[in-house]
């Protein structure tokens, strides 16, 4: 886990550094028995959705591009972005141990609305995994080597982190008086974490607005 200090994350944070975000939920994946869960690679099918989410991009657009530590959440960023420099967020760390937080959510809510997360007991948990993990974002768009202005940002992640750092982004504008943050915690919550697909934050510095929309694989 990352333990270096977070730092304090605002509205005008995410419109000062970031043209773009995208948050995508790791494609479907292989499941051998007694694997561990953090070495699992794509399907078949996870390899075609991220070709999907991949096609409607514009190659090769992306400043810079994040994922977990899950092997399946990098295979991911690959595939959709073409980019092999893919920068490793620590804070998404998901352990094999049964008592990890983000663990025990998903045994008990796996085939729940998203929103049912946030209701858990230990959502604080998540939320603020999700809030370091944007931390680290925010600390390395600053070497982050721009096409133009303002970086584009991919991230690859599961399912409920996807969910909890589009959770985190909304928390902050909201809190800075932005509605579209609402709109966007509200989007989050009534998420299903079902297919892979992205979440896209679109950041308009000059008129302090904040555009939210989403892809879904064709297939």
């Amino acid at each position: 886990m990352n333990n270096t200090s977070p730092i304090t994350l605002t509205a005008e944070t995410f419109l000062h550094h970031f043209s773009i975000i995208e948050i995508i939920h790791e494609g479907n994946s292989s499941i051998t028995k007694g694997e561990n869960d953090c070495e699992r690679q794509l399907s078949e099918k996870g390899i075609e959705q991220a070709k999907s989410i991949g096609r409607k991009q514009s190659g090769g657009r992306f400043d810079a591009v994040f994922a977990s530590p899950l092997v399946r959440a990098h295979e991911t960023a690959r595939i959709a972005t073409g980019r092999e420099d893919i920068v490793t967020l620590t804070s998404l760390d998901v352990s094999n141990d049964p008592s990890d937080p983000i663990n025990v959510m998903s045994a008990m809510l796996r085939y729940a609305p998203l929103g049912e997360y946030f209701k858990h007991e230990l959502a604080e948990h998540l939320r603020e995994r999700a809030r370091n993990a944007l931390s680290e974002t925010v600390a390395a768009s600053g070497s982050i080597q721009r096409q133009d202005g303002r970086p584009k940002v991919f991230i690859g992640t599961s399912g409920i982190l996807q969910a909890a750092i589009a959770w985190a982004i909304g928390e902050v504008l909201a809190k800075d008086g932005i509605k579209s943050g609402e709109d966007l915690q509200m989007k989050v919550l009534g998420m299903k974490q079902c297919e892979a697909g992205v979440i896209v934050i679109c950041f308009a510095e000059s008129s302090r607005m904040v555009f939210v929309s989403s892809l879904e694989p064709s297939i």
